[in-house]
């Protein structure tokens, strides 16, 4: 995912997480994507160790770009 949205951004969200500075990350030109991609590889993670987890889920819900990680982790949308 990280190297998805490397293509679609232009620059390393990977690294930004990871390195900062955190006065850039902090701005919502970066957090916004970094907030979606991070949580919808921290499903990917959970369907990878317990993917009954996911299966059983029956609601997702979130706030402000959380809905749209909400919606893509319910299939609404692609990421």
């Amino acid at each position: 995912m990280f190297n998805i949205a490397h293509r679609i951004l232009g620059y390393d969200l990977y690294s930004k997480c990871i390195n900062g500075p955190i006065e850039e990350l902090n701005q919502t030109l970066y957090a916004q994507p970094a907030i979606y991609v991070t949580s919808l590889a921290a499903v990917q993670k959970l369907k990878a160790e317990n993917q009954k987890a996911v299966e059983n889920c029956v609601v997702t819900a979130g706030f402000s770009v959380g809905e749209v990680t909400a919606l893509v982790f319910a299939g609404c949308m692609t990421f």
